[in-house]
């Protein structure tokens, strides 16, 4: 199977059975392809989904019969080639439309082919035409109305606008130094050898299978992005806290608290799946840091957890719409898919709380921007629980992040180097 034959058969399992692209595609990038094609696939898949909405909407102008309608591979053969014709000059139109048609005949025989050659012919004879077309503003959005529009009921038009753009942007991989167990010139030289090039923010400069490294396996660093990065700052952990994690997986925010804490906190890390209990603990192994892991349902409480923190993380599952750049697959999913999410919400909130001392302090975070999810959360829970307190986060917030809206909370806006993101810290006066 080729590179581009895999993107098609990533996007349309992506696109029927639902789950994280970004899995499926670190898990196709370990098969032997090329690094020329390793790097093509990556961009097909993540520019095919980023503007997926774009695409079906040139796509529509060409296909007579229902689009929708149409068999999920062969839209999917449509979307890729018709990415490359318009968006990638580096490959030649013909490239992409042979390529194009030999996918769809080999998948569905020649009557496809010779429908997909059709298409693809017209619309790059027409390519200068559609790209100076001007765009329908819920088209140009490249996300569905409905999320553009808890953009805009959120925080209002201009700021739902810039979003939109910033969700664009190419995503980076970003890493944290494990100085809990190594000295960070030691790391940067061993990166070196490897030939693995960073910038100040510890974002790669070029993508690459990290896992192959050996100072991957030596447990050297991990992946984490920069905007939960932030959010490990804010927390501040310390030598000796008692920390719960309620909603851990992947772990990135764990090992990062572990981290700061260089090695000598009491952290228990929980998720509701083995699979994600342990994915966490085969990390935390590879990095040798000491992390109790626990399966658990978050919204059941745990008597044993009651009043034994000094702080509590609840990253609570959420609909993700700050963090569409880096999972793309998002914008397949209807409104619906999201509607049980703020009860959950609430219920992993309230029984946070509960796990606290006296004195100590709550984090509620999400990666995703809606003002329900978010703020709204908050407030009720405030209302619910008068032994709470709001403490602004405002001064010990990084200053660096170039997006971003303060109230008592800190709302991280996505831009080059950070996804959406919301922290809100809450401290237990009685």
């Amino acid at each position: 199977m080729n590179v581009r034959e895999k993107a098609v058969v990533l996007l349309s399992e992506n696109e029927k059975n639902g789950g994280f692209i970004n899995l499926s595609l670190n898990e196709a990038l370990k098969e032997n392809f090329s690094d020329v094609d390793k790097s093509l696939l990556t961009i097909l898949v993540n520019g095919t989904l980023q503007k997926k909405i774009l695409l079906d909407f040139y796509l529509k102008k060409y296909v007579k019969k229902d689009y929708e309608k149409t068999n999920v591979k062969i839209k999917n053969i449509l979307r890729i080639s018709c990415y490359q014709i318009l968006f990638m000059d580096r490959i030649p139109p013909s490239a992409a439309i042979n390529e194009g048609v030999k996918i769809a005949k080999k998948f569905k025989g020649a009557f496809m082919g010779n429908f997909v050659n059709a298409v693809l012919r017209s619309i790059s004879r027409e390519k200068d035409m559609l790209l100076k077309e001007e765009i329908p503003s819920e088209i140009n959005s490249l996300v569905p109305k409905y999320i553009y529009d808890i953009w805009a009921l959120s925080y209002g038009e201009t700021v739902a606008n810039t979003i939109a753009e910033n969700m664009q942007t190419i995503p980076k991989t970003t890493i944290v130094l494990n100085l809990a167990k190594f000295k960070k010139e030691e790391i940067l030289s061993d990166l070196k050898k490897e030939k693995i090039e960073i910038d100040e923010n510890l974002n790669l400069k070029t993508p690459i299978d990290l896992t192959t490294l050996e100072t991957f396996k030596k447990g050297e660093f991990f992946v984490q992005g920069n905007s939960s990065k932030m959010a490990c700052k804010i927390i501040n952990a310390k030598e000796n806290e008692k920390i719960l994690d309620l909603c851990a997986a992947p772990g990135g925010k764990t090992f990062n608290m572990q981290i700061s804490a260089d090695n000598k906190a009491y952290i228990v890390a929980c998720d509701l799946k083995k699979s994600k209990t342990d994915m966490i603990r085969k990390t935390a192994n590879r990095l040798n840091l000491k992390i109790d892991v626990l399966e658990n349902d978050a919204t059941i409480l745990r008597e044993d957890f009651l009043g034994k923190f000094d702080k509590v993380l609840c990253d609570v599952p959420c609909s993700g719409f700050g963090s569409i750049k880096k999972k793309r697959d998002i914008i397949n999913k209807e409104q619906s898919d999201f509607n049980e999410l703020i009860e959950i919400q609430q219920k992993i909130l309230e029984n946070s709380a509960k796990y606290l001392k006296v004195g100590g302090t709550l984090f509620y975070s999400t990666c995703t921007l809606n003002a329900r999810e978010n703020e709204e959360n908050i407030q009720k829970f405030i209302e619910n629980n008068k032994n709470f307190k709001i403490i602004s986060i405002k001064d010990e917030f990084l200053n660096a992040i170039p997006c971003k809206i303060y109230t008592d909370y800190v709302t991280i806006l996505p831009s080059i180097d950070y996804d959406g993101f919301f922290i809100a810290k809450l401290r237990k006066e009685k």
